[in-house]
């Protein structure tokens, strides 16, 4: 695949996610437990309720461990099979940073390839690790997604060799666990291993929650929590404020939900009452560090320092975990988490609820974390903040060509506000014309502009969305062969669309260009591309141009031109900058010309990768290169074949 592509462009990751979390204080080491972990060849799964201590147990073991270990930390907007994979293979990059470049290569292509091609691949590179090495997926019961599923089911039927894989989740996975049991390289820790034992118990209230406590006490407290780590901790916290042992009510299945409500309200009850604001108001927060807790909670405007907060929850085990080298951001115990939003509902209203992730909206925005920011935008029902941070970044990634990320942040938008918002109904229809799914286009372009004559936006805003406008509707007119409207619409967005909207400019000098040529002005059409006037946009914008003139030259049968702009996509140095599709392009046109120059070797080098990997090229570039492909390898072997003298 390198024929095709140099570099990756990264998906935007949140780095903390990749960071197995620390855990501070004095630990309950449970060697009955490790030792199993160690025996550990392919497979371990680590099933158990929250609050257990899956993720404890499973950062004591690696910190023990010799092998090199990788972590990822999923949540639920992690059902996204781009996201997912991007994410597990930059968790293995941490220690081999070269690994899964096709993988990674496949996920950015034109066109999603089959779920059975993605899993090859990823499988056929994890193979060529020879390091042995742990890869643990933390939460995986929050990945519901049905083909994330079968790519882990292809891996745990058959895991590389060097792949130690651990799946720490609340329930079960849906993997084909009872084959996978007969195959005897398989670890299962469960609630019943989890729970603590009396002397583990005895240890943590001790060591860790620094509780004077006697044996027997400590073996009641053992048999009333049952070992479960969460409600023994939350206990002992209650027993501390309390002055001493107290005898809790609990029904046969152990700690119930009203008890453990109880608990939490009575630890809040017995911390500073800024304290008690602090984690309520946070508990909207995935992650956070110190600057994003003080705009929520307004400790900014009272000069206090969040990170001072952080700290004091920290030391006083309350339930939070870093997830980061620096303990610059954390988490709250899910569990914890959870409870801490019960207690959110009682105390405020939705008005307040709603404002304090408007705040976190605004952090997020400002902090370069567009994603987060539209989601607390949704979530405190601020449709026009959300709109505002997709318009924001928009530019940026249609000029990038990052189409799965932009789809990414429209869809997490409900329909009912696309078809009412012109910015996110053009980027839709940018994804239809991509998927060539054109006749679905000029309802939508129909949609904008109803849209923008009833609530028309600011002059500049209103300029720039009918310059988009215009440029879809030249890439429409086109392909319907109306190529008078096709220029005119090319000119209208050329005169609305700013600079800086180069992607834009770019298509629209393409569509003014051949649709010129087909209407038999060859000279504007070289002149719209090769003296575009355009300021220095880059060394990407420049090879979109190319790609454009490769077309020209093309339809005019100069194929000594063709060769020189296709070179000069191929040959212009560093190439971080382009795209997946201009390089496609480039290698088609050039292989094309060395197919009609019968130039068969140099031919089958250019066309045999799009052939070969269909999902990386433009479905154009695929569907015209396969016919030659066949042909430039028949005509260079009929070459070899020795001249028979006639009977």
């Amino acid at each position: 695949m390198s024929a095709i592509v140099d570099s990756v462009s990264k998906y935007p990751i949140i780095r903390s996610k990749l960071q197995r979390p620390r855990i501070g204080g004095q630990l309950v080491i449970r060697p009955r437990l490790l030792e199993q972990l160690n025996a550990a060849t392919s497979l371990v799964f680590v099933i158990a309720p929250a609050g257990y201590g899956k993720t404890t147990l499973l950062s004591t073991w690696l910190e023990t461990n010799a092998l090199p270990s990788a972590w990822l930390s999923l949540d639920e907007h992690d059902n996204d099979l781009v996201m997912f994979l991007t994410y597990l293979v930059d968790a293995v990059r941490t220690l081999f940073p070269t690994a899964c470049h096709d993988t990674l290569v496949l996920l950015q292509g034109m066109t999603m390839p089959p779920i059975a091609v993605i899993s090859r691949t990823l499988l056929t590179e994890l193979a060529t690790i020879q390091q042995e090495f742990v890869l643990v997926l933390d939460d995986f019961h929050l990945i519901h997604e049905r083909v994330i599923q079968e790519v882990m089911i292809e891996l745990t039927r058959r895991p590389p060799q060097a792949l130690h894989l651990v799946f720490a989740a609340r329930t079960d996975p849906p993997l084909p666990m009872a084959s996978l049991r007969v195959r005897g390289d398989v670890v299962e820790l469960r609630e019943a291993d989890l729970r603590f034992s009396l002397a583990e118990t005895t240890a943590f209230l001790r060591e860790q929650m620094h509780l004077q406590i006697d044996d027997q006490s400590a073996s009641d407290l053992n048999d009333q929590t049952e070992g479960w780590i969460a409600g023994l901790c939350l206990t002992a916290l209650y027993i501390r404020h309390a002055g001493g042992p107290k005898k809790l009510t609990t029904n046969p299945q152990g700690y119930s939900r009203y008890v453990i409500s109880y608990l939490v309200a009575e630890v809040l009850a017995h911390v500073p009452s800024a304290i008690q604001e602090f984690l309520i108001k946070t508990s909207i927060l995935e992650r956070f560090c110190g600057p994003l807790c003080e705009a929520v909670t307004n400790l900014a405007e009272l000069e206090q320092d969040g990170q001072t907060y952080l700290e004091w929850l920290e030391h006083n085990n309350l339930f939070l975990l870093s997830i980061d080298e620096d303990r610059r951001w954390y988490r709250y115990h899910h569990l914890f988490q959870r409870l801490l939003l019960d207690q959110l509902e009682r105390k405020y209203g939705s008005v307040e609820v709603n404002a304090l992730h408007t705040k976190a909206s605004a952090w997020f925005a400002q902090n370069g974390y567009p994603e987060d920011a539209l989601r607390h935008a949704l979530a405190g029902n601020d449709t026009a903040a959300a709109v505002q941070v997709f318009a924001q970044q928009r530019q940026e990634l249609t000029n990038g060509e990052q189409w799965h990320h932009l789809e990414r942040l429209l869809r997490l938008f409900p329909r009912a506000v696309i078809d009412r918002e012109p910015e996110l109904l053009l980027s839709e229809v940018w994804f239809l014309i991509n998927r060539e799914q054109l006749a679905d286009v000029p309802r939508s372009l129909d949609q904008v502009e109803a849209l923008l004559r009833q609530q028309p936006p600011d002059a500049a805003t209103a300029d720039r969305l009918q310059g988009e406008v215009e440029c879809r509707r030249s890439t429409q007119y086109y392909f319907a062969s109306d190529h008078a409207r096709c220029i005119a619409a090319a000119r209208r967005a050329l005169e609305k669309l700013p600079a800086e909207w180069w992607m834009l400019r770019a298509q629209a000098r393409l569509f003014l260009s051949v649709a010129s040529l087909a209407v038999g002005e060859l000279r504007p059409a070289y002149a719209v591309l090769y003296d575009s006037g355009e300021p220095d946009h880059g060394r990407a914008f420049q090879t979109r141009l190319l790609v454009g003139t490769c077309f020209v030259h093309w339809q005019t049968a100069d194929l000594t031109g063709l060769a020189q702009a296709a070179t000069r996509i191929l040959d212009g140095g560093d190439q971080s900058g382009l795209q997946l599709e201009t390089n496609t392009w480039a290698h088609y046109h050039l292989g094309s010309v060395h197919y009609l120059r019968n130039e068969l070797a140099a031919a089958e080098r250019q066309l045999a990768p799009l052939v070969r990997q269909p999902y990386l090229a433009h479905v154009q570039c695929f569907l015209t290169a396969l016919p030659r492909w066949p042909w430039s390898i028949r005509r260079k072997a009929n070459r070899k074949r020795p001249v028979r003298p006639p009977n």
